[in-house]
């Protein structure tokens, strides 16, 4: 069993025999009516990830790997990248957050970027501005329309 795999779009195909013949055959690089022994065609799919386009990008050239093969990089001793930076994950950091994608300072500016949004008046489309009252003797903040008055 072998697996393609996109680099660009994270297309990830298994592929029998069969499957293997076909891409070979998309590609070019067998005839149909020819049924050639299964040691041929696997060792001939193993190296010609080059010439495979992507069904769904259109990019030429796919990585071929070994799908039974199911050893990580982590598993390996390597560390998890930031899918943001490149930079390698702290290990501290993936035992406390296992699913994490990005490396602390790639994080908090992803927080601090969604924390940033502004909220816009539903009414004349302006952006609210937060505005301190005193109620009763206690201090309480509310969203208003610096243009029209429209409070949240």
């Amino acid at each position: 069993m072998q697996r393609v795999r996109c680099p660009d779009c994270k297309f990830v195909a298994d592929c029998g025999v069969s499957e293997m013949l076909r891409w070979l055959q998309n590609a070019g690089m067998m005839r149909r009516a020819k049924e050639p022994e299964a040691p041929l065609i696997e060792e001939l799919f193993a190296q010609s990830g080059d010439r495979f386009a992507c069904p769904q990008c259109g990019r030429m050239g796919l990585r071929v790997e070994d799908a039974d093969d199911d050893w990580s990089d982590e598993a390996w001793g390597e560390a998890r990248k930031c899918a943001r930076c490149g930079k390698p994950i702290p290990a501290e950091r993936l035992e406390i957050f296992p699913n994490a994608t990005h490396c602390a300072a790639c994080q908090q500016t992803a927080d601090s970027a969604e924390a940033d949004t502004p909220e816009y008046c539903p009414r004349c489309g302006a952006i609210m501005a937060l505005r301190a009252a005193r109620v009763g003797g206690v201090q309480r903040y509310q969203m208003v329309c610096p243009s029209c008055g429209e409070k949240l």
